[in-house]
This record gives structure tokens, C-alpha cells and sequence, in this order.
């Protein structure tokens, strides 16, 4: 199971492919953090975000190389470390770059606080769903396997004893019926010019035939095997991975109010001060309240696919995030500045990406949990009905033992004997002695054919256990 420092402190913790994504988010915040003094320029919004995104990367890089060296998972104190060091590094970027090519202030401590209260949010959330992205398509394969193993472990279970006695005996049929036409061929041809040493080497072949019935039966025959495990069309790993059902609403829109209000509060702070710091906790709240509203109605509506039940996610999100921005418009009727039109803008986009990343990162934890559980279970099953089937065999393989001992074990070791024994005698110059050892081993053999034949026709009843009683 994926514990909270196995997620957060994974490869996840720090990875390029994750970095290349959040350039675009962070290009959003930036902008949303220099409207604060009024509107910004083109140049001042890309290089801020450049030179931000390339200090994260360095910083997150640097500090995760240097832990691996020292721990394969990265401690929890660790990342609230490197996070913190995260938003000091976008910090002092983005005040360099606004004293570069903005108005010349910095304002390094509010631009520090901002980042260090997003960081502090939002990387542990993001790296926390990737992570359980990536465990779910892991646990999904191995959910797969164990239904393989299950799959088979049932149908070797549903062979019936009569079936199992017969697919052994055709084994064995098959394994030495060819060794023994030929033998009786050979020796029908060639039986009474056949020198010593050649009954001899016929009788180690007979041998060896009967060798190879006992390795049958101890070892038995593979069953039919399964065919390949193949997906449902049109479904991919990624696209089971994120088929989950998303749970607490209530506490999903909660968790969204603190995201969003880890990007606001510090904003409202650097526009313009405790006045607007109270307007944006207000907005946060109303906002917070209608996402776990919507989110208790789309709950109660059924959902037919995956994308029927994302659809209503988002549009419960996008209508909160709009309804906070009409809220801010009616707050600030007639007083909205640079920083108001762009939050406004920004909070519908904002809540979605928020209450979409929560609710996946809630689901997927619990799905996770759920899918887990489901493979143990099924190993569970593969291993009972594999224990079952395995008393089952041996039984089987016993009483096969005790039935092919006289019929075929018996014969066999006749011909040997007789072979052996015609091969040993000092004078083979009787032509007849040798035709006549030879038709008999020719009628042995043809013997043990037709026992095998009638055996695998009639099937082989499983020795009964005996009553101690």
C-alpha cells in the first residue's frame, strides 16, 4: 500500500516530465501576482515565469539528487525543506526579474510568502496524485495478473477426476505409444536376426518407456492453458487507471477553499492589505460553500460513463468558481481594479483545476485502497483453489499408480526381463528361440497399447482415502 511519504517523497518528488507541465500553471499565478500592481508587460510576465520555472527546477533538482544519496524515499522534513526553499528561489526570481524589466521594486518578502504558501499547498497535492496516477496503473496490471492466476487456478479446479485420469492416460499414450510401435516393429521385422546386444539395447528402450509413464504421472500433463489476457476494447491503462469513483464532496470542496485560498489570501495582501485580505477569505468562503453544494447535487446524479461523471465534476467546479467571481464583482461594484479583473477571470479556471485535481487525488487514494484489497483477494482464491486442485491430483496420480501398475508396469518389466534374459543366453544360433522371445515381447507390448487405450476411454476413479475407523 502507498503511504503518504512513499508518495509525496517518490520519483514524483521530483521529476521533469511534472516540471514541463507546471510551466503553464505558473505563467497563470504569475500573472495573476503581478496585476497586483498594475497591469503587467508582456516582457515582465515571460521572463519572471522563465527565470521562476528554471530557479524551481534547479532548486527541486539539486536538493532531491543530494537526499537520494541519502534516501531512496524522501522524509517528509525533508520536502517541507525543499518546498520552502521551492518558494523562497520563485521568490527572489520573479523580484529580480520585475526589478530587471518592472517597475524596479522587488517586494522579495511578499513574493516569498506567496510562493512558500503555494508551494506548501499545491506541490504536496500534485505530487500526491501523480503518485497515485502512476501506484493505480501499477495496481491495475497486477489486479490483471491476479485474475489470470485466479482464472486458471478455476479452470484446472473444474476438471473432473474422469478428465484428469484421462488427460494423464493420454499423456502417457502419447509419450510412449510411438516408442512402442516402433519397438514392435523392429522387432517384428527383424526379431530372429537381431544379435545380443541388440535385444539388449531393445530391453534398456522398454526400460526407459517405462520410466517415462512414471515421470508422467508424478509430474502430470500442463491443462489447456488460458487465452492471453486481452483489455476491453477501446480501454487503455490509463484510461482504467483513472476510472474511480469520486467520494466526500464535502470534503473535497473543503480542501479546494484552502488551495484556492493559498493563492489568494497572500495576493490580496500585497494589492491592498488587511481590507482586501478579509474580501478574499469572504470570496474563498462563498465559493468553498457553493462547490460543496454542487458537489452534493452532481452526487446524486447518475452518471452513465467516465466522461458523463467528469463532465459533471467540472461543471459543478466551473459554476462555483463563476459564482465566486460574480460574488467579487457585486463586493467590488464600482471599485474593481487591475488585480479584482483578473482574479475574477482567473477563479472560475482556478476552482476547476483545484476541485479536479482534489477530487482525483481523493478517488484515486481510495480506489487504490480498493484495488489492492481486490488483488489480495483474488491470490487468495488462486491459492485455495490451487491447495484444492493439488489434493485433488495427488490422489488422482495415486490411484492411476495403483491401476497402471499390473496392466502396464507389469508388462513391461516382462519384456525387459525377457529381452535381458534372451540376450545373456550363450547360444543365439537358434533363430526360432530368438522369433519366438520377440513375438512375445510383440504381444506385451501390443497388451500394454490396448490397456492404455481402453484405460483413456473409460477413465481412472480416484483412489479413496482409507478409513482409519
Amino acid at each position: 500500500m502507498l503511504d503518504l511519504r512513499a508518495a509525496l517523497g517518490g520519483r514524483w518528488a521530483s521529476n521533469v516530465q511534472g516540471w514541463l507541465l507546471m510551466f503553464f500553471p505558473s505563467f497563470l499565478l504569475v500573472l495573476l501576482q503581478e496585476s497586483t500592481r498594475g497591469v503587467p508587460s508582456a516582457t515582465l510576465l515571460v521572463s519572471s515565469t522563465l527565470a521562476q520555472h528554471l530557479a524551481a527546477g534547479a532548486i527541486v533538482g539539486v536538493t532531491a539528487a543530494l537526499a537520494r544519496r541519502k534516501w531512496a524515499i524522501l522524509p517528509i522534513p525533508v520536502l517541507i525543506a525543499m518546498w520552502v526553499a521551492l518558494g523562497v528561489g520563485r521568490g527572489v526570481a520573479g523580484g529580480l526579474a520585475c526589478i530587471a524589466w518592472g517597475d524596479g521594486a522587488g517586494e522579495f518578502s511578499t513574493r516569498i510568502t506567496f510562493w512558500i504558501s503555494i508551494s506548501l499547498v499545491w506541490m504536496p497535492l500534485l505530487t500526491f496524485t501523480a503518485a497515485q496516477l502512476d501506484n493505480r496503473r501499477a495496481l491495475i496490471v497486477a489486479r490483471d495478473h491476479a485474475c489470470e492466476l485466479r482464472d486458471d487456478a478455476l479452470l484446472r479446479s473444474r476438471e473432473s477426476t474422469g478428465e484428469l485420469s484421462a488427460r494423464l492416460v493420454g499423456a502417457i499414450r502419447d509419450a510412449i505409444g510411438p516408442a512402442i510401435e516402433d519397438i514392435s516393429r523392429s522387432l517384428g521385422v527383424l526379431g530372429p536376426r537381431l544379435p545380443p546386444e541388440t535385444f539388449r539395447a531393445v530391453g534398456d528402450r522398454i526400460a526407459a518407456v517405462s520410466r517415462d509413464a512414471d515421470s508422467i504421472i508424478a509430474e502430470g500433463s500442463p491443462a489447456e492453458p488460458m487465452p492471453a489476457y486481452t483489455p476491453p476494447s477501446g480501454t487503455t491503462l490509463l484510461g482504467a487507471a483513472i476510472r474511480f469513483e469520486r467520494e466526500r464532496p464535502v470534503f473535497t470542496g473543503f480542501l479546494v477553499g484552502l488551495a484556492v485560498a493559498a493563492v489568494i489570501v497572500p495576493n490580496a495582501f500585497i494589492a491592498d492589505g488587511v481590507e482586501d485580505v478579509v474580501e478574499g477569505l469572504f470570496t474563498v468562503g462563498f465559493t468553498t460553500v457553493a462547490l460543496m453544494s454542487l458537489l452534493l447535487v452532481q452526487e446524486r446524479i447518475a452518471r452513465r460513463t467516465l466522461a458523463h461523471s467528469v463532465a459533471l465534476l467540472a461543471t459543478a467546479a466551473v459554476l462555483a468558481g463563476l459564482l465566486g467571481s460574480l460574488m467579487l464583482l457585486y463586493v467590488n461594484y464600482g471599485l474593481m481594479d487591475s488585480y479584482d479583473w483578473m482574479l475574477a477571470a482567473i477563479l472560475p479556471p482556478g476552482v476547476t483545476a483545484a476541485t479536479l485535481a482534489i477530487s482525483t487525488a481523493v478517488g484515486l487514494a481510495t480506489a487504490n485502497i480498493q484495488t489492492e484489497l481486490e488483488t489480495r483477494r483474488l491470490l487468495d482464491e488462486a491459492a485455495e483453489l490451487e491447495h484444492t486442485t493439488e489434493e485433488r491430483v495427488e490422489r488422482v496420480r495415486a490411484g492411476l499408480t495403483q491401476v497402471l501398475h499390473g496392466p502396464l508396469q507389469g508388462r513391461l518389466a516382462a519384456c525387459v526381463m525377457a529381452l535381458t534374459f534372451h540376450a545373456e543366453e550363450p547360444d543365439h544360433s537358434d533363430s526360432e528361440r530368438s522369433g519366438f522371445v520377440a513375438r512375445s515381447v510383440m504381444e506385451h507390448l501390443e497388451s500394454v497399447s490396448r490397456d492404455l487405450d481402453a484405460l483413456a476411454a473409460s477413465g481412472v476413479v480416484e483412489r479413496r482415502p482409507v478409513d482409519s475407523s
